[in-house]
């Protein structure tokens, strides 16, 4: 066994016995380099990485490729989900370097982390247009023996790293939220296809899309929002027996997944289906597709000592997606024994001969008819008796967070419990020896995401409960999140100007081991640290009445704001969150609940903050109930008592 058996990471521990003499990433890693004067391999990926497995069982687990490595390398192994902040540096270096990234991640690094070289997957032997990593092994040992100075001036440097943000302008103007958001919304507008894509395969879901248009008051932008939703609940993205969401489909029609399932998918779905049922009469069917997903995480991804796992894998004993996917005649053998209705099953998930994941046809309803019912159960208990994926067993701060959100935005008062409990436990087991960690084991020191996030849930059991302590820890964590993740944009001056701007970097100020601490601004599959930051920290703020952490949130959403005018499809979140930091409206409702307060809190409108209980905000000072008071800074119109008086002062505030 190497160094990484003792490892917190599952994904660390699935190369413990790797014949390569793998480091995880240290500083003792990063010295025993140095020591060596050798170049150092790097090879990033996660637990439930199909590509990764290969690569493993390819060349890892090869004891000739092992000896070469270890021979002239010092091999350091990073797990993607325990150090973003690592993964994330040398993602923008190989895209700077190769114009391209993904796991596994294989990066050669001189001995102080600038790099070198960037590829992928590499094949145990040469290819057909690819050559393989013994030739890639050979190639930098050879060069660092004879060329050393041309390879050591050709590195990457790593300041170099961090995302361009467009230099401080002193005549710039405030960014505009309502432009923001219709720049977004017609740029996807622009990209939909009849089929519910937003673009060429591969389709990720898009949960910040989906949500950008259905906020938006066009009846185009609401049509497509329902051919988006209907192609991820129809298609094979979802899993139609156990629930839950896969991580995207490869092709263009839907029907190939690439089948592991990411807990962050699950929560961020799951939220925001949540949000759309309540939005569009039309769409709250939704509402037991968000609640199926949630079900799978309870099934399948919940802790054993509490909170929720990472994800699970693509692959079950080496085959990926062989515990999904069936044939026609698989279905037969076990429904007809049963006497139960094999045709039915066979037509309504679109099934044939040939190996495939369950998937609906076009205008089918999603829920599955009572008639099948029984079926489906049975299909179930066999699929559960086939081989099953392994779960990523790393218990992560933000994606935990995330589901926390999620769970309390369902409507469902068993799962707002289990989201309150999730939510006081987080903060127990991830704060440790004075640090935030991101893992509920392990060393990792917790990211500007995993701070956000967190924030970002408090809010939401405020918003639900009017619980002053949810208020105070949102204070405390922010607190924290300003005080070890900002980053000036000019360090060496004091801006002179109101427009003075940061931005969140996912490394901590306390973190030793982190070559560079590059901003995280661009929102992918999950959002910037930045972006969720900004949110956070604007509803925090209008929470609170406390205009020092609004003004926070404007200089995030200032920094990014140039960038996102001419980008907008790349910063979704970010333009969500200057809706909060710019226009946000506040809404009181003191006391108790009443029908006043239930309906504001299940209205799912944009850019707003629900201010209820007897608690210690500002907002509550000389407010009584059964009143509401809908403010936007300063400025509140005159208290209501009826629904419909509300409706006509968000008509016109929005």
């Amino acid at each position: 066994m190497n160094r990484l058996a003792g490892s917190a990471s599952s994904y660390l521990r699935q190369h413990a016995s790797n014949p390569v003499d793998w480091w995880p990433w240290s500083p003792e890693a990063l010295a025993r380099a140095v020591e060596l004067d050798r170049p150092i391999l790097l090879s990033i990926g996660y637990a439930s990485c199909h590509w990764c497995h290969v690569m493993a069982r390819e060349s890892f687990e090869d004891p000739m490729i092992a000896a070469r490595i270890n021979e002239d390398f010092v091999p350091i192994k990073v797990d993607r989900e325990e150090r973003p902040d690592i993964d994330a540096l040398y993602i923008a270096a190989a895209q700077e370097m190769i114009g391209r990234a993904g796991w596994p991640l294989t990066m050669i690094l001189l001995p102080d982390g600038r790099p070198l070289v960037a590829a992928t997957y590499l094949p145990p032997a040469d290819r057909p247009h690819q050559g393989g990593l013994p030739r890639l092994l050979d190639a930098v040992a050879r060069a660092w023996r004879d060329n050393r100075a041309a390879m050591t001036t050709t590195a990457l440097l790593l300041g170099d790293l961090a995302p361009a943000v467009p230099p401080e302008d002193a005549g710039h103007d405030e960014p505009a939220p309502a432009q923001l958001a219709a720049q977004l919304v017609a740029g996807l507008l622009a990209r939909a296809g009849p089929d519910g894509a937003l673009g060429p395969a591969p389709h990720f879901p898009r949960p910040s899309y989906l949500r950008a248009l259905i906020d938006t008051p066009s009846p185009r932008a609401h049509a497509v929002a329902q051919q988006v939703v209907s192609a991820w609940t129809s298609t094979a993205l979802y899993d139609h027996l156990e629930g839950g969401f896969f991580r995207y489909c490869v092709d263009d029609q839907w029907r190939q997944p690439h089948f592991e399932k990411m807990l962050a998918d699950q929560a961020l779905l799951a939220r925001t289906l949540s949000h759309c049922a309540r939005r569009d009469p039309e769409l709250r069917w939704l509402a037991p597709v968000a609640g199926a997903t949630l079900d799978f995480c309870e099934r399948q991804l919940r802790a054993p000592g509490g909170g929720y796992l990472t994800s699970l894998d693509a692959d079950a004993e080496h085959a990926e997606g062989g515990h999904v996917t069936w044939t026609a005649q698989q279905i037969r053998d076990v429904l007809v024994p049963a006497g139960l209705d094999a045709d039915a099953v066979i037509q309504r998930w679109s099934l044939d001969e040939h190996p495939a994941a369950p998937h609906l046809a076009p205008g089918t309803s999603w829920a599955t008819p009572p008639n099948l019912r029984r079926e489906l159960d049975v299909l179930r208990a066999a699929r559960r008796h086939r081989p099953q994926p392994e779960a990523d067993e790393l218990v992560i701060l933000e994606f935990n967070a995330m589901l926390v959100s999620a769970q309390l935005a369902s409507g469902e008062r068993w799962r707002q419990r289990r989201a309150l409990e999730t939510l006081g436990a987080l903060r127990q087991r991830h704060w440790r020896q004075g640090q935030w960690r991101r893992a509920a084991t392990g060393p990792a020191t917790a990211t500007g995401a995993d701070l956000a996030w967190l924030v970002d849930a408090e809010v939401d059991a405020f918003e639900l409960t009017g619980a002053d302590a949810w208020l105070e820890a949102a204070g405390v964590d922010a607190a924290h999140l300003l005080a070890h993740h900002w980053i000036e944009r000019d360090p060496g001056r004091r801006p002179s100007h109101h427009l003075a701007s940061g931005v969140v970097a996912l490394a901590s100020d306390e973190v030793d081991d982190a070559p560079a601490r590059p901003a995280a601004i661009v929102d992918g599959a999950t959002p910037a640290a930045t972006s969720v930051a900004a949110r956070a920290l604007a509803r925090l703020g209008l929470a609170r009445g406390d205009d020092a952490l609004l003004e926070a949130s404007r200089s995030l959403v200032r920094a990014v704001a140039p960038l996102a005018l001419r980008h907008p499809l790349a910063f979704p979140d970010l333009i969500e969150a200057a809706g909060y930091a710019f226009a946000g409206i506040t809404i009181v409702a003191p006391g108790p609940p009443t029908a006043l307060s239930e309906h504001i809190r299940w209205s799912a409108m944009s850019r707003t903050v629900l201010v209820t209980g007897s608690g210690s905000s500002p907002q509550l000072v000389g407010r009584r109930s059964p009143w509401a008071y809908v403010c936007r800074g300063s400025q509140c119109w005159p208290p209501v008592a009826t629904v419909a008086e509300l409706k006509r002062q968000l008509a016109e505030e929005h």
